[in-house]
């Protein structure tokens, strides 16, 4: 945030950071966990949702795909 370059007050860099890391959380859900679809749902790379998900500590479930007996 801008916050350390005397852009924006402490405070409001935190709500937006949470506010970002909210809106991440509601993609992933609505995409069933899928990054890829979260990405481009929330108009970022996969990459770069990836690196927002390990700042913001969110971490994906693994689904285990069932093999067949």
């Amino acid at each position: 945030c801008f916050a350390r370059r005397g852009g924006l007050p402490f405070v409001l860099c935190s709500a937006l950071q949470e506010i970002e890391k909210e809106n991440i959380i509601q993609a992933m859900l609505r995409n069933g966990g899928n990054i890829s679809k979260s990405a481009r749902d929330l108009g970022m790379s996969r990459q770069t949702l990836t690196y927002r998900m390990k700042k913001y500590g969110i971490y994906q479930e693994r689904r285990h795909r069932k093999t067949k007996a």
